[in-house]
C-alpha cells in the first residue's frame, strides 16, 4: 500500500472511479510517500471451524 502525506488537499470531486487514480501522480506538495506491506487473508468456514 502507498500512502501519501501532504500539506495539500485532496480533491475529490476528481475521483475517476477506477482502479487508476490520477490523482496519486505528479508534485504532491510538501510531504513524503511511505509504502507499507499489507498481509491480507481470507478466512473460510467448514463446519464449526474456521481455516
Amino acid at each position: 500500500m502507498r500512502v501519501r502525506i501532504s500539506d495539500q488537499l485532496l480533491d475529490v470531486s476528481t475521483a475517476s472511479g477506477s482502479d487508476l487514480d490520477p490523482r496519486s501522480y505528479g508534485s504532491g506538495g510538501l510531504g513524503e510517500v511511505e509504502d507499507h506491506t499489507v498481509e491480507l487473508a481470507v478466512l473460510t468456514t467448514t463446519g464449526t471451524q474456521c481455516l
